[in-house]
This record gives C-alpha cells, structure tokens and sequence, in this order.
C-alpha cells in the first residue's frame, strides 16, 4: 500500500483533470494498491482559485464583447456563459463526483492548536519562511503528517509547492518538521507532477507496444503520421508558454506559438496500452515555432542595444510596450490517447516544452 496527497497546485493547473497522465493515473492506481487523498484545505483553495480564474476570463470576455460590438452590425450577447455562482456550484459538484468515482479520499482538516501554529511560525522556517502566509501548507503538513503516524505505510507529496521543496527534494524544514515527531523522514517522497508520479510508480505494470512494427502491418500507416503532425501543429499553434519560464528571457511578457512546424518526427519514446480499445501514445518532437510576446519599452531598447535576435511587429504596440516575435527551436514532448485502429485522437496534451539547439 502506498499513501498519495494530491496538492491543489497539481487540480488548479488543469481545473477538470482532463489530460492524458492523470486519465493513466486514474485507470491504474488501484491496480498498486495506492490510497490517494486531497485534503481539505486544498479542495477550499482550489475552489477559491476557481472562482477567482471564472471571473477574470468572464469579465475579460465581456470587455471583449463590448469592443467587438463597437464594430459589428450584428449586436452579440453571451447568451451561453454561465454566471460565477452557477460555474462555482456545477464545478463543486464534478469535482466531488470525480473524487467519488476515482475513489480518491478526502482528506479533513488536521486536528491542530493554534498555539502550536503560533509556536512553529516564529522559528522562520518553511512554510512560513519566504512568506507571510504559510498557514494553509503547514496544515497539509500535519495532514502528512496523521498519515505517516497512523499507517506505516510510504507517503508520496505530489506539488510543485517551494514550501514543500528544496530543489526539487524535500525541504529540509519539512524533513525537521518530521523528524521532531519521530517520523522516518524516508518514509515520505515528494514528485512534482502526475507525469512523473507514473513513470516511478506505475510504468512497471503497463502493456507496451512497438508502434513501427504496428505500422508495418497498417496501411494508411503514411496518411496516419501527416495526421499525426498536423494535430500537433494545430494543438500548439496559439499554446501560451508562460509557464515555461527557462525558454525564454523573463523581459518576454504573454508569450504564445503562433507558428509550428516539425523538423524532427522520429523520436518516439513508447506506446502504451490503454485499454482494449485505445493505445497511449508518448512522443517528443522538435519544431521550429515563431513565438509573439510583448517587452516594456524600457527594456526593449536595452536588449536591442545588446543585440537581441527578436524582430518587431508594432514599435508602439501602445504606450508602454513593443509586439515583437522571435523564431525559437523547441522540443516538445506530447501525449495523446488514440484508438487501435489510429483514426480518432480523443486526447492530445503537451506534458513538456523545452529548448533544443541554437
């Protein structure tokens, strides 16, 4: 048996968890014997952050209706988008029936003083260290905490939460923080993503194929692959790389693709079988890809005095910044779920982007 805490950092970045890794992570986890929890402080967390992201893209929609309808004949009305309350209570229901049909736990709030938080936070460690509000991690910590001490069984932290790490290991507060209640500190591991909670824990028990040797025997095998490369250069075309901060200079503001294409389609790392109908599909390309983003004027004349290779859409894009693009080599490592008979991709996700080459 084996104890898993999903933090709300791993839900917030895909609200309804429709990607190909947490669809593998589901089907598979009870075949290992794996006990997976949310606890409750995350579930408070996630919805407030839902609500939060609902009424930023709703109000920027209507801000977007209102300019359109300065120069449209026709008047058009969000007549399909729902009101915040509404979107909140129908995504507080699907979260609770996937939990429920995932048989994923809950996890309630830890039984803790607030004399004991008081006392832990004047010591200047994590989670109360780098910032002033460290009181929702340090209960999920005592979360970890209740279940190290009432199973002996390992625990696995999936976040990406800096309270939690320390260069991508456990922090060494949090390692104190257990070891102060005689917990064996190599009982707990800490993984950063779904992606790389399957790999270690789940890849063992999964069926592979040869997709070349499937394709010798597949006689649209040629018209499969330009597919194959056209929904992938679809998928990326418009894809924001804000969160990929290591490709690009932070000066980059709002950074998306707006052009794809493949210059390397040969690497296919495995295929997986999903189930009797469908084949997992994990492969990293390499693309040439022109990206459009935005520089505060300040700093665009000193990268173009350093010598920069980006070109320039509008100077005066407005008053303080410049549209510019820059073409960029990417590679990119993708997962799809497509059936046996490879004609209907039902899922297409982008797991990693990363620069390749010059």
């Amino acid at each position: 048996m084996l104890n898993v805490i999903i933090d709300s950092n791993i839900i917030i970045a895909n609200y309804f968890l429709r990607y190909t890794a947490f669809s593998k992570f589901c089907k598979y986890f009870p075949e290992r014997l794996i006990r997976v929890h949310v606890t409750e402080v995350s579930v408070e967390e996630i919805f407030k952050n839902y609500r939060n992201s609902y009424k930023v893209i709703y109000q920027s929609l209507n801000k977007a209706r209102r300019e359109l309808n300065k120069v449209s004949v026709n008047q058009i009305e969000l007549k399909n988008a729902e009101l915040e309350e509404d979107a909140i209570l129908k995504y507080k229901d699907y979260l609770f029936n996937f939990f429920k049909e995932n048989n994923i736990n809950t996890l309630p709030f830890p039984k803790v003083e607030h004399k004991e938080i008081v006392k832990y936070s004047v010591k200047g460690k994590k989670p109360f260290k780098q910032k002033d509000t460290g009181y929702k991690d340090f209960l999920i910590w005592h979360s970890a905490l209740t279940i190290l001490k009432e199973s002996k069984q390992p625990l696995v932290i999936i976040t990406k939460d800096s309270d939690f790490l320390d260069k991508n290991k456990v922090s060494k507060d949090f390692l104190d923080f257990l070891g102060e209640n005689n917990i064996d500190s190599n009982r707990l591991a800490i993984l950063t993503s779904i992606n790389e909670f399957n790999n270690k824990y789940l890849d063992e028990i999964i069926e592979k194929v040869d997709l070349r040797k499937y394709l010798e025997n597949y006689e649209n095998a040629e018209e499969f692959i330009e597919d194959f490369k056209t929904e992938f250069e679809r998928q990326l075309e418009g894809y924001s790389l804000d969160e990929n901060d290591n490709i690009l200079p932070q000066e980059y503001e709002n950074p998306s693709i707006t052009y794809a294409s493949f210059t390397d389609f040969d690497t296919i790392d495995d295929v997986e079988v999903y189930d009797d109908e469908y084949f997992i599909i994990n492969i990293t390309m390499r693309l040439d890809c022109e990206i459009e983003f935005y520089i505060f004027k300040s700093e665009y004349y000193i990268m173009a005095e350093e010598g920069h290779r980006f070109s320039v859409i509008d100077k005066d894009w407005n008053k303080h910044y410049v549209a510019a693009y820059e073409n960029v080599n990417l590679e990119v490592e993708f997962s799809i779920i497509i059936d046996k008979d490879l004609s209907d991709m039902i899922q297409v996700d982008v797991n990693e982007i990363r620069n390749y080459g010059c």
